[in-house]
């Protein structure tokens, strides 16, 4: 019967269904739960992550598996993602370690790069030394450990300048000075409308848009000292309207 009423019009009556299947605890009860993983109501789907995480190491790794297929496909967003990544890392589910590696190498699962460190670290996951491993220390902050790594640390700090951490990001392909990061630094270096509406309005609203961006690549840039980026620079420099900019640029 309660199999039944999962199929309920209600999500609330199939979000109190997978509840009570949880408190049967019963491998048909957490067969049925794991099928409420594909309802198309974010509140039954949560619920349901959350039970199979309770019950056990077979609703764990269900939970663990439901991860790898979402992971395989194109990105669901942030409420599909999420309460599978934070229930995992909440239980200690090792078998989580392969669909959160696979997560910091896909481009389109950037949102949830950060979240995705933070269960890797609470699985005490042992960093590999590939693009996933040079992402996971970009978002601990040990950009060393990056930039340790070589020609996978160049692409996951290239990665890390357009999505996050991008002063950081920047000034570590200055300090690998590696000419393969010339043309994603000058792409940092572009200056919008928005950015002149920016520094008109709010000087650190205008920073944090991307002027801190532009000065780290621009020393970057330098560091490197690759000719490509000679007329970006001095395009920028005549487009450039903040003083401390400007200066880095000069240089």
């Amino acid at each position: 019967p309660l199999a039944a009423t999962l199929k309920d019009s209600d999500k609330w009556v199939r979000k109190t269904t997978v509840k009570a299947l949880a408190k049967l605890n019963t491998p048909r009860a957490v067969k049925t739960i794991v099928a409420a993983l594909n309802d198309s109501d974010g509140d039954v789907f949560k619920a349901a992550v959350l039970s199979l995480t309770q019950l056990g190491e077979n609703g764990r790794q269900a939970v663990a598996i439901a991860l790898d297929t979402i992971v395989a496909d194109s990105w669901p967003g942030t409420d599909r993602i999420l309460p599978l990544i934070e229930a995992l890392a909440s239980v200690g589910e090792r078998s989580a370690i392969g669909p959160l590696t696979k997560i910091l190498k896909r481009e389109d699962y950037a949102p949830v790069h950060y979240q995705a460190v933070k269960a890797l670290q609470k699985l005490e996951w042992i960093p590999s030394e590939d693009f996933a491993g040079a992402v996971y220390w970009i978002l601990t902050g040990d950009f060393q450990k990056c930039i340790a790594l070589g020609d996978a640390a160049l692409a996951a700090l290239i990665f890390a300048l357009r999505h996050y951490s991008r002063v950081e990001a920047a000034d570590a392909l200055g300090e690998l000075a590696d000419p393969r990061a010339v043309e994603a630094l000058i792409e940092a270096l572009a200056y919008s409308a928005q950015d002149y509406n920016l520094l008109e309005d709010n000087t650190v609203e205008y920073f944090e848009s991307g002027g801190v961006v532009r000065m780290a690549a621009a020393r970057a840039l330098g560091r490197i000292g690759d000719s490509r980026a000679l007329e970006p620079l001095k395009t920028l420099l005549q487009k450039e309207r903040e003083p401390s900019v400007r200066v880095e640029v000069g240089k």
